[in-house]
């Protein structure tokens, strides 16, 4: 027991250790905190170009049938909301997969935090139980 409680006051971090790990810990919670901000704008640039292409495609196929492609009536119209509910449909999917994919990252990050907060308090239990 006593090489135990001498082992843990040996290995005590100072304050100056303390405060470089916890800067360190903040250092890498900022970085992936900004890698999944980068992701995130990454994932909406490709949504924002999918729907650009989505519309283009809508737009021209809107035109042909405006100039005479299909006959008066036959639901051109109908087919044409129709596909432009289902496009807004999988735009609505991909942006829901999206954010939970973005709140797991980011709970994550939190998640990683929170334990490195409680073995320092258990640390500094510890030795609070071998000083004390």
């Amino acid at each position: 027991m006593a090489q135990l409680s001498s082992s843990l006051t040996e290995t005590t971090p100072t304050p100056e250790r303390e405060q470089t790990l916890d800067s360190h810990v903040r250092s890498r919670i900022r970085e992936e905190v900004a890698r999944l901000r980068e992701q995130e704008a990454e994932v909406q640039n490709e949504i924002a170009r999918a729907l650009e292409k989505e519309n283009l495609k809508t737009e021209a196929r809107i035109a042909s049938t405006s100039k005479g492609d299909e006959e008066p009536g036959t639901g051109t119209v109908v087919a044409s909301s129709a596909s432009l509910r289902e496009d807004v449909e999988e735009v609505r999917r991909r942006v829901e997969r999206f954010q939970k994919r973005r709140e797991l990252g980011v709970q994550g990050a939190e998640n990683a935090r929170e334990e490195v907060v409680k073995c320092y308090r258990c640390a500094l239990y510890s030795l609070e139980e071998t000083v004390g």
